[in-house]
């Protein structure tokens, strides 16, 4: 698969703003993101009856995350999947209902609940870590 890295040393690095706006993006991220689930994974993660689903914003966080999938698996293995690490965590989210639906009769149980906390987590942190990785090493892009 081709990547749309810029070869090395054609970028200018980061100056001193760069580096700082950077460690400050990363560091919100990470705070933002790590924490809340850090307290309410119990909430998110048990079995609710039937169609009900957790009340709250945590949709923003699921879209968020799905859009940045691509960036972050970009950032995480240096290969460009593009839309096929989308349609990969679909597929996956569809088949942790079909689980959920099956095993648990509801719509909404703790393997759907894990799996998009996890989602979430490890995809807005990996790219506040990119962050933090960038602000250190003083690198572009």
């Amino acid at each position: 698969m081709k990547t749309e890295f810029a070869e090395p040393g054609t970028l200018p690095r980061l100056g001193l703003i760069g580096r700082v706006v950077r460690l400050l993006i990363g560091v919100a991220i990470i705070w933002m993101v790590v924490p809340p689930f850090v307290r309410h994974w119990e909430g998110f993660t048990h079995l609710r009856e039937g169609w009900e689903r957790p009340g709250g914003t945590w949709y923003i966080g699921v879209l968020l995350a799905l859009y940045l999938l691509p960036v972050a698996v970009d950032r995480l293995f240096t290969v460009n999947w593009d839309w096929r690490s989308q349609a990969a965590w679909g597929a996956l989210a569809v088949l942790v209902v079909g689980f959920d639906l099956a095993y648990y009769r509801a719509l909404w149980a703790p393997p759907l609940g894990w799996f998009l906390m996890v989602s979430i987590v490890l995809v807005l942190g990996v790219i506040g870590l990119a962050f933090l990785v960038q602000a250190a090493a003083a690198t572009p892009g």
